[in-house]
């Protein structure tokens, strides 16, 4: 691509008129082209830049006759900084020019002299300064065809750079909020910026206007800006690694040209080419390098994006398999001191009935009727315990079960019929083995009591959704005799029974009289712990 944009061969019928050969003077009188002799002061053209912004100004340069191809056929300027004339010995060429560029002027070959011919080349002042951008001669038709060429190429090249320039710097933002490599997003944004607002940088807007005007801070920012971008890439892998490290390349060699260029004093012999090689390797740059960095930073994002949503995953098992060993562990701790009260209560409760019953044995004072009747009662209560220390988990529809089971045996061993009714469907009941436990402990507290004290030959259980409340009803009753609520009768019996419907978050009540008891349990939908 260099070789194609810098060689000769590219620009048939063309020649540059040397920058050396160039001066700048200050005109005449009412803008008019003055007359430059040896002693007029005089400015280099290669320091056009510093020439006072909003003067005007008169480029001038010798044309001779001392080619093969003869007298040129045209003067080709790619770029002029302002509305500008050209004249030929002093004779208008043409008339003021409204654009900036380029200027194309057939001379007459009538009007041109046999030793040497003065072309003078009046620019009006701008605010941005005046600026020539190299001066060229055309040769018959070849020189015309070449310079239609290079106006295609140009224009072309100089709209490719816009579009380009905003493909870049729009990927840049984005890869700015992506975050993989803001680095390098930000060496494509400087670039990106610089070609948008050439008023920045004005020599890069001579870059992609066809002319070339050598300036150290656009080519230091240019070079800056593509190190940066190769060097923050280095470790980028995969194919679109390799493809955005060559394209920075691509764009670091623009500013290299240059400098090569400099030193080998051909800038003066090459602008245009040079020109279009630097706008070409900036428009393959930031239209093709940037997006494909974005797309590598998009792949990079995604990719961590998965890698955080697998993280967060295993982080989530984690914590359900803890909360489920801890759940677990919290439930045999719950159920270890059920046990332990249970073991409580064999302790303090049976054992202290058999122990009453040892002393009153051996003073003389009980029948054998009363000793068959303490042992069964002692019997039962102990067989209620094993169970609930047993048989009872988590499941209520199963704790219910094997309190009917359990509860069907004591009762026909104390000859009361016993009659249980459930519900098919009990509902959504949220229970822990430490609540069933606490449930089985009132019912079972209820059956003690009426076995106990109550002389019934009757029980009945039944356990259904209630209706006008969202919980479930159980309900215990006998047709004993009943007892007075107001006398502590039962002992702790009844406190305990109260105790235990609280840390449920449960109603108990009871109805008590000639009729029999009955103990009426509201089991909320999600009890309380």
């Amino acid at each position: 691509m260099p070789l194609a944009l810098l060689a000769r061969q590219d620009l048939p019928g063309l020649q540059q008129v040397p920058d050396s050969s160039i001066v700048i003077v200050d005109p005449g009188r009412n803008a008019q082209v003055r007359r430059v002799v040896a002693s007029s002061a005089t400015f280099p053209l290669h320091k056009q830049a510093r020439w006072p912004a909003g003067a005007s100004a008169q480029f001038h340069f010798k044309l001779y006759d001392h080619t093969e191809a003869g007298w040129p056929a045209a003067i080709y300027v790619p770029r002029l900084g302002g509305a500008a004339r050209l004249s030929l010995n002093g004779v208008p060429v043409t008339s003021s020019e409204t654009s900036s560029g380029p200027l194309l002027a057939s001379l007459n070959r009538k009007a041109l002299q046999a030793e040497g011919n003065r072309i003078d080349i009046l620019q009006d002042g701008a605010p941005g300064g005046i600026g020539l951008g190299g001066v060229y001669l055309a040769y018959g038709e070849v020189g015309s065809s070449s310079v239609v060429h290079l106006e295609l190429r140009r224009t072309r090249l100089a709209s490719l750079l816009q579009i380009a320039g905003w493909i870049g710097l729009i990927a840049g933002l984005a890869g700015l909020l992506l975050g993989a490599h803001r680095l390098a997003s930000g060496s494509g944004i400087a670039i990106a910026a610089s070609v948008l607002l050439p008023a920045l940088i004005p020599a890069l807007a001579n870059f992609h206007m066809g002319a070339f005007k050598p300036a150290s801070l656009a080519i230091v920012l240019v070079l800056l800006a593509g190190c940066c971008f190769v060097f923050s890439l280095r470790k980028l892998p995969g194919t679109l690694g390799v493809i955005c490290i060559g394209l920075g390349l691509v764009g670091i060699s623009a500013p290299m040209a240059i400098i090569l260029a400099g030193f080998a004093g051909g800038i003066a012999e090459s602008s245009l080419p040079m020109a279009l090689y630097v706008a070409a390797c900036l428009a393959l740059f930031l239209a093709i390098g940037m997006p494909c960095l974005l797309l590598a930073d998009i792949r990079q994002f995604f990719r961590s994006f998965r890698e955080t949503q697998n993280r967060v995953k295993q982080q989530e098992t984690i914590i359900m398999e803890q909360e489920t060993a801890l759940h677990l562990q919290i439930s045999e701790k719950a159920v270890l001191q059920e046990r332990q009260r249970f073991v409580r209560d064999i302790h303090d409760g049976i054992g202290g009935q058999l122990l009453s019953l040892l002393l009153r044995a051996r003073s003389g004072m009980l029948e054998m009727t009363d000793v068959e009747y303490e042992l069964q009662r002692g019997l039962a209560d102990l067989r209620l315990v094993v169970d609930a220390m047993d048989q009872v988990g988590s499941d209520l529809e199963g704790a219910l079960a094997v309190f009917n089971t359990r509860s069907r045996q004591q009762l026909e061993t104390a000859n009361i019929s016993f009659e249980w009714n459930q519900a098919e469907e009990l509902g959504p009941y949220s229970l822990g083995a430490r609540q069933i436990l606490s449930l089985y402990r009132i019912m079972q507290e209820a059956v003690s009591n009426s076995v106990r004290h109550s002389q019934a030959d009757r029980l009945e259980v039944s356990v259904h959704p209630a209706h006008d409340i969202r919980a479930l009803e159980i309900t215990i009753s006998d047709n004993g005799k009943g007892f007075d609520m107001t006398q502590n009768v039962v002992g702790k019996g009844l406190q305990n029974m109260r105790t235990r419907a609280a840390q449920l978050g449960a109603e108990i009540k009871w109805d008590t009289g000639e009729h029999g008891t009955i103990v009426r349990l509201y089991l909320p939908t999600t009890p309380t712990n």
